[in-house]
């Protein structure tokens, strides 16, 4: 038994609208999916400018420090631990005309002192010191705790990223 189904003209029409309405959707859709595809890489590329930037500014800055207080940053020796508050005393000293801003010197001595290499010196040091090099204080228990605690977050994270490639 076959039956025929009848539509008439106007249903019809509406059917290829539909239908066609439906096709419309779907490449607005997927037009918009590669647009947003396109902002995100665009921001992504832009994001990774700005950090490269970043590094180098504070590349910058620690060149400078090296150069100018070479007994309190030691390029390619291990790192004395640093007097409390010695972004005061490097602001005080910063020229005018210099190339960095305070910014990128706190962000400088921010990445410094989160390096692993600073925290291990900063664990295992018993004094502080200034910009000439010399000792201004102790390196408390407290601190050495927080470096400890800091140092563990630190390799914990490595150890994350290594065994999950």
């Amino acid at each position: 038994m076959s039956t025929t189904l009848k539509l008439s003209a106007s249903a019809l029409e509406k059917i290829c609208k539909s239908s066609q309405l439906q096709k419309d959707l779907e490449n607005r859709r997927a037009q918009q999916k590669k647009e947003k595809k396109k902002k995100l890489d665009s921001q992504a590329l832009e994001k990774k400018k700005r950090y490269k930037e970043i590094v180098q500014k504070c590349r910058n800055v620690m060149e400078w420090l090296c150069e100018q207080y070479p007994l309190c940053f030691k390029k390619d020796d291990v790192p004395v631990p640093l007097k409390v508050g010695i972004i005061k005393d490097i602001f005080a000293v910063i020229p005018e005309n210099a190339v960095f801003s305070r910014g990128d010197v706190r962000r400088t001595l921010l990445r410094y002192a989160h390096r692993t290499v600073y925290l291990q010196s900063l664990i295992s040091s018993a004094h502080r010191y200034d910009l000439a090099g010399n000792q201004v204080g102790e390196v408390s228990e407290d601190n050495k705790v927080s470096a400890r605690l800091k140092l563990d977050k630190i390799l914990v994270e490595k150890f994350k990223n290594r065994s999950a490639v």
